[in-house]
């Protein structure tokens, strides 16, 4: 389970509504680490479509195998951050 929720690769399979796909991801998972997301439309496979979708946050605790706590908060039009945040804590 720690695999999929702390590597990109494994994050980019679940991590987006079924009518997107996460077109680019980064997940820096220690404490302080940079997330970013942008999502397309699933049917986008080659990327020639506008981003439909950002969101941005930190990794906030990490303890491998027994404790993420993460924000990310969506990026609105203007480059300013949402005002509401979503803050998961995965304990297996």
């Amino acid at each position: 389970m720690w695999r999929h929720l702390t590597l990109a690769s494994l994050l980019a399979r679940w991590w987006a509504p079924r009518d997107l796909r996460v077109s680019e991801l980064v997940f820096q998972g220690w404490p302080g680490g940079r997330i970013m997301q942008e999502f397309r439309d699933v049917e986008d496979v080659d990327g020639s479509d506008v981003v439909v979708g950002r969101a941005e946050g930190e990794v906030l605790e990490g303890l491998p195998h027994e404790r993420l706590v993460y924000r990310v908060s969506p990026v609105l039009p203007d480059g300013r951050l949402g005002g509401g945040s979503f803050d998961s804590r995965s304990t297996p």
